[in-house]
């Protein structure tokens, strides 16, 4: 859904979407349900357009540790100066000293239009943590045999011989004794 520039008013307009058709790649997370995105737009000044707003969804991350699913909750707050790369260029090459600290979270888009479905996906992809753990203490696969470390015990010797840390540790021990 794109949002023209010169529908906005000084008063602003908003937009509630339940079901925003946001397109992800399945490779970094899958939808666990709708994504739904409420907005307000309200125009700055002939140039720029003020978004704030939220993005709530349901994603499913795959466990770096122990590669099970798990549900992640997002309910990302939006704060944007959306503009389009003219009018930004030539804000940044006049160097305006009275440019408020609030837009410094500015966006450039190309032409004077807002498209939501496409905000929607980069916040999602914003909200994702760094390390995806399905708990913090996920204990993961045992690297020998592979198996779910928080399910079940594993027998097999960790310290195999086949280790590449095996030469160190022998380094180690001789160096101490």
């Amino acid at each position: 859904m794109k949002v023209q520039f010169a529908d906005i008013g000084y008063e602003g307009v908003r937009y509630r979407i339940e079901d925003l058709p946001v397109k992800i790649d399945a490779r970094d997370f899958r939808l666990g349900g709708k994504v739904a995105l409420s907005c307000r737009l309200t125009r700055r000044d002939e140039q720029r357009v003020a978004m704030t707003g939220q993005v709530r969804a349901r994603l499913i991350l795959d466990c770096d540790r122990c590669l099970r699913e798990y549900p992640f909750p997002v309910d990302s707050t939006i704060r944007l100066v959306l503009e389009p790369m003219a009018a930004a260029l030539e804000k940044y090459r006049l160097r305006d000293p009275d440019l408020p600290l609030d837009d410094l979270d500015v966006v450039e888009v190309e032409r004077p239009e807002i498209d939501l479905v496409e905000i929607g996906r980069q916040q999602l992809y914003l909200a994702l943590p760094v390390r995806h753990l399905c708990r913090p203490d996920c204990r993961g696969l045992c690297p020998v045999c592979g198996t779910d470390l928080n399910r079940d015990p594993c027998s097999c010797d960790r310290q195999g011989k086949d280790s590449p840390f095996a030469v160190l540790a022998a380094l180690n021990k001789k160096k101490s004794n």
